[in-house]
């Protein structure tokens, strides 16, 4: 099968989305618990009590209040009409010694005696420990005047007096500054009309008016942009007629560079017919991306495209517009053409280099400068990076937290985080929602991936969800109207509705796709789901909700309830679940008891082999080439075994690494490439082992399992020539990774272990491998 094919360097591009722009119901008088409104069947709504009072309740006095479920708490009301009779009547929660059954431990407290007061409420003087007694304790955010060494100013404050709530949360009323004070402070955009100086040009915008939303973020509404037609130049997405370019300036690879269009360039979708909406272009293939772009004749008109770019001949005619440049000035803001690009399809692009960190320029053109950057975060120059929620200059470059360029993106300094709303339960059908309803917000637009153009610009609604037992749940979005997407985050109880930490999600382009969303998950105990359902391109819609629930992974009967091919405490739903409370597996890489310690490392495996055996190799990458290893390049062209450093701008990502890995990748090396790549230990004396193990981190994407040609292989030699194989992975497998090679390598004085990868001369994908480690015993 043939197809056009251009490679598209270092340009990620974002999916289309669109839909019908939905209303919201304004009539609806759906009763919406938490608006401060008494509405429907609710008994009360925050202030709003409906002219109820203790005294109504049949009480005698006292302070009505309303609990969070809009149910009436009489908590606060005295003097029940029977009290003093010795026993508990309506409206008491005791009387005399007649408590009704409680006792401090049900009234929060860890013991003591509980006490009734001669106004029938509980009387706690008499009980210790727990919520009330004065003293912070584990569990509480304070507790009376004790309210730790927090202050205002960790909150998002100016200035003021923090103090406690009674049920010892902090209490912030008595602070002072913060967004909506009309200072920008750190942390904001903006406050109020003061706008730190910034204006519609310096966001990037040609003219018009830029303005402060309530949240304290840049409202660019009035702000304006010139937009280019197909090939025409651009900066960002807000300047094409499409609503996307390909810019010029790109994020840093693992070559240390980023390649982008000069003076960047309007791109589009192609249609499903492989057409494109301006007569103009021509769809191509660029990576595994299908995109429109400046159509050409590379016959009749070979010189035809903008200044800058080349036609490039497609066959039968055709050409396409792409990146020619030839001199370092026609790329406009880096300055810096590649004009002897490593292969012919290299050539022609603006290339972006990494941040020097030491250098005081901006050399990415990303806003930061050296140590400010966070991609010199660990650098030689910049080797500790900022904290950013710490309140220390952590890197000593007189920025601290948010105020450091090193936290442009932290969640802790974006004010972008989802607020959840409405609980949902299994078996709840809820019809008449929106995503632009009360107490809805329009805070987060990027999804997975913070600091990237998500494109959801409309308002977003979350709801929350938790479970007793092991749980495959079924959400299901049905009846939009607009584009919207339903999303899945997940929260251990440190992490709160953060949007980078995407569970799962459902992104169907357009409404009549199936008409609704619809997301697929197994919920565990311990942990808060948030199910989001947000507006792409500024969409809002109407939409019906149903929850389904069917049991998950039972831990204790020896089948596999949920179907992922793992059984009781080999799953890892059941991982610190009774029975599954001891570090079952010492050598799977992963937390088997949730206890915060892994494999070796938990108690749990001290008298497991693996463990006690002797390290004799280990190897992390932190440096490269790694000292003592042989990289093996097959092909000669340099396509070949790399390190991948995240915090260095690679734009790979290995889930159990921490820090730089290796990586192997025929997918950033193209096509007409043949890879056959080794990386070779060093010599490892074994003479005095009989039980040798190999241990190692993994991720092998293999290009197709139905007719794999890219293979990942382990092998082993003891005369550095004559190799064994030990291991070799044909379709997709990750996760921390065990061999035992005793038969290989026991009492072997000159042992060396290789890690080699083939593509079979396709275009195929990639290995990364991090944290060997070689142990051996008697």
């Amino acid at each position: 099968m043939m197809r056009r094919t251009m490679i598209f360097w270092a340009i990620a591009l974002l999916a289309v989305g669109g839909g019908l722009l939905g209303c919201s119901d304004d009539d609806n008088e759906k009763a919406y618990c938490g608006n401060g409104v008494l509405e429907g069947q609710e008994a009360c709504d925050g202030q709003s009590l409906g002219q109820k009072t203790c005294q109504s309740e049949g009480f005698s006095g006292g302070t009505l209040s309303c609990a969070a479920d809009c149910t009436l708490d009489t908590s606060g009301c005295t003097g029940g009409n029977n009290c003093g009779n010795g026993s508990v009547d309506t409206g008491e929660a005791c009387d005399g010694t007649d408590l009704d059954g409680k006792d401090c431990s049900s009234a929060g407290f860890s013991g003591g005696t509980l006490g009734c007061a001669t106004d029938c409420t509980l009387d706690t003087s008499g009980c210790t420990g727990g919520c009330g007694n004065g003293t912070l304790e584990t569990g509480e955010d304070c507790d009376g005047s004790d309210v730790g060494n927090a202050t205002c100013a960790d909150q998002g404050f100016s200035g003021g007096t923090l103090g406690c709530a009674t049920d010892c949360t902090l209490d912030v009323s008595g602070c002072t500054g913060g967004c909506g004070n009309g200072v920008k402070e750190t942390g904001e955009d903006c406050d109020g009309t003061d706008l730190g100086d910034q204006t519609c040009a310096d966001l990037v915008y040609d003219s018009g008016t830029l303005s402060c939303s309530d949240d304290c973020t840049f409202d660019v509404s009035q702000c304006t942009i010139t937009q280019s037609a197909l090939g025409g130049p651009c900066v960002t997405n807000d300047g094409c007629q499409s609503g996307q370019c390909a810019p010029e300036v790109s994020q840093p690879l693992g070559d240390g560079y980023g390649t982008g269009l000069p003076g960047g360039s309007c791109i589009d979708a192609c249609q499903q017919d492989g057409s494109c909406t301006d007569p103009n272009g021509i769809c191509v293939t660029a990576g595994f991306s299908q995109l429109c772009v400046m159509a050409c004749d590379p016959t009749a008109n070979p010189s035809g495209c903008r200044d800058g770019y080349r036609c490039v001949d497609l066959g039968d005619g055709a050409g396409a517009c792409w990146a020619g440049c030839t001199s370092n000035d026609q790329c406009e803001t880096t300055g810096l053409c590649d004009v002897t690009g490593s292969t012919a399809d290299a050539t022609g692009f603006c290339l972006t280099p990494p941040e020097d960190c030491s250098d005081n320029l901006d050399n990415d053109f990303d806003g930061r400068t050296d140590c400010g950057d966070m991609d010199c975060n660990k650098s030689d120059s910049c080797p500790t990076g900022e904290i950013c929620d710490n309140n220390v200059d952590d890197d000593s470059d007189g920025l601290t937290d948010c105020e450091d360029g090193e936290c442009l993106t932290a969640i802790a300094c974006t004010n972008i985080s989802c607020t959840p709303d409405a609980a949902l339960a299994c078996s709840d059908s809820l019809t008449d929602e929106s995503n632009d309803q009360a107490n809805s917000t329009d805070k987060v637009d990027n999804w997975c991936t913070p600091g990237a153009d998500g494109g959801w610009t409309g308002p977003e609604y979350t709801y929350h969800f938790s479970v007793d037992t092991n749980t495959l749940v079924t959400v299901t979005a049905s009846g939009l109207t607009g584009d919207l997407d339903m999303l899945v985050l997940r929260d251990d109880g440190t992490m709160g509705c953060n949007p980078i930490f995407c569970y799962t999600a459902s992104m169907n382009i357009q409404p009549d796709e199936g008409d609704g969303e619809e997301v697929h998950f197994e919920a565990n105990p311990g942990y808060t789901y948030y199910v989001v359902l947000d507006g792409y391109d500024d969409a809002t819609s109407l939409f019906d909700l149903a929850v389904a629930c069917e049991p998950g992974e039972v831990c204790n009967n020896s089948q596999d309830d949920d179907g992922d091919g793992l059984v009781d405490c080999d799953d890892p739903s059941c991982f610190g679940q009774t029975p599954c409370t001891s570090e079952a597996n010492c050598t799977d890489g992963q937390d088997n008891d949730a206890d915060g310690d892994v494999d070796c490392a938990d108690s749990d495996c001290t008298a497991d082999p693996f463990c006690t055996a002797t390290s004799v190799l280990t190897e992390g990458f932190s440096t490269w080439p790694p000292t003592g290893w042989t990289i093996a390049d097959g092909s000669d062209d340099s396509n070949t075994w790399e390190q991948c450093d995240p915090s260095n701008g690679c734009g790979s990502s290995l889930a159990a690494a921490d820090g730089p890995f290796a990586i192997v990748d025929s997918d950033a090396a193209g096509q007409n490439v043949t890879m056959d790549e080794g990386l070779v230990s060093p010599v490892i004396d074994l003479s005095s082992y009989t039980h040798v193990w190999v241990a190692f981190d993994q991720e092998f994407n293999n290009l197709s399992t139905e007719d794999a040609s890219d293979f990942a292989y382990v092998d082993v030699t003891t005369d550095g020539s004559t190799w064994t194989n030990v291991a070799t992975y044909g379709k997709d497998t990750s996760g921390h990774t065990l061999i035992d090679v005793s038969a290989s390598l026991r009492n072997q004085a000159n042992a060396q272990i290789r890690f080699r990868y083939v593509d079979g001369g396709t275009w195929a994908w990639y290995w990364f491998i991090d944290s060997i480690e070689v142990r051996a015993s008697n």
